[in-house]
């Protein structure tokens, strides 16, 4: 056995010396600095199998060269150019690759390549695979809301991750109502009635059950005025000019309160909202 073991182990050192050679070759031709480290380039399938059971230590290798290379940029206020930032990318991705339960890499990805590097796509994929591997963690699916959220201005899908995360057992208790604001703001209040009922059903706290009911409530009862608006457009062709004409009009008898304390009306896109943004008006500042 020791000599085919023998055999293996000096073709793997003869593949890396001879990858690692050509990749830095072929990095100072193209003019570029960066070596995090050549073995970030080398095949998923080939690296899992020549480092055997030292995967957790060759990651951490990575992430900390990785983590120097960033520092000494930081240190010298210099940016990386898009090429370095898709070297990190690729290094970071390597490092998840061996040792898929890492946060650190993840978190590292997320606070940066979105900021700087507009690597918004290349993110979400890191964070989608930390989720798969972190399925008790929130944040991965956190980190993907906020992306959608904010930088892609993609609410339907920010909505459905912040659901995700919200429903993780670690999850911080705010999660939960506000994936319900955000299923309403995307124009899913259906989707955020029913979220929000499954969740009531598991929750045995009783503070957060009058939270959950408090918004359970705002969201039926935009529901129902939603509701009563296409009636009513259904029959005049066009949107009224404010709530009140629903009252005279006899679709209603009266407004329904809010139970945050804010009023009703109709948004120039022909939906409803409250002035109390589903926040209690005390609290409320804007």
């Amino acid at each position: 056995m020791k000599g085919p073991l023998f055999i293996l182990v000096l073709f793997i050192s003869c593949f890396i010396s001879f990858f690692s050679t050509s990749k830095l070759y072929t990095l100072r031709q193209t003019g570029s600095t960066q070596i995090i480290s050549p073995l970030i380039f080398l095949p998923e399938a080939f690296i899992k199998t020549s480092v055997l059971e030292f995967s957790g230590i060759v990651a951490d290798y990575l992430m900390l060269k990785t983590m120097v290379f960033h520092g000494e940029r930081l240190s010298k206020k210099q940016a990386l150019s898009p090429d370095e930032w898709q070297t990190t990318y690729i290094a970071i991705n390597q490092v998840t690759n061996l040792d898929p339960k890492f946060l650190d890499p993840y978190v590292f990805a997320a606070t940066s390549f979105p900021w700087d590097a507009g690597m918004i796509s290349e993110t979400n994929e890191l964070l989608l695979k930390a989720a798969q591997h972190r399925q008790e963690d929130y944040r991965p699916y956190f980190f993907v809301w906020f992306n959608y959220f904010y930088f892609l201005n993609d609410i339907g899908n920010a909505a459905k991750y912040l659901e995700m995360a919200s429903l993780k057992p670690n999850a911080p208790p705010y999660l939960t109502t506000l994936a319900a604001r955000n299923n309403m703001e995307a124009g899913k209040i259906e989707q955020g009635i029913l979220f929000l009922s499954q969740v009531l059903k598991e929750t045995s706290d009783p503070a957060r059950q009058y939270s959950i009911k408090t918004r359970l409530k705002a969201l039926m009862t935009i529901q129902f005025l939603e509701k009563t608006l296409h009636e009513y457009v259904s029959t005049y062709g066009q949107s009224p000019n404010h709530l009140n004409d629903l009252i005279s009009q006899g679709f209603l008898k009266s407004i329904p309160p809010d139970p945050y304390g804010g009023v009703f009306y109709i948004t120039p896109q022909g939906t409803i909202y409250t002035t109390s943004k589903l926040v209690p008006i005390a609290s409320n500042n804007n």
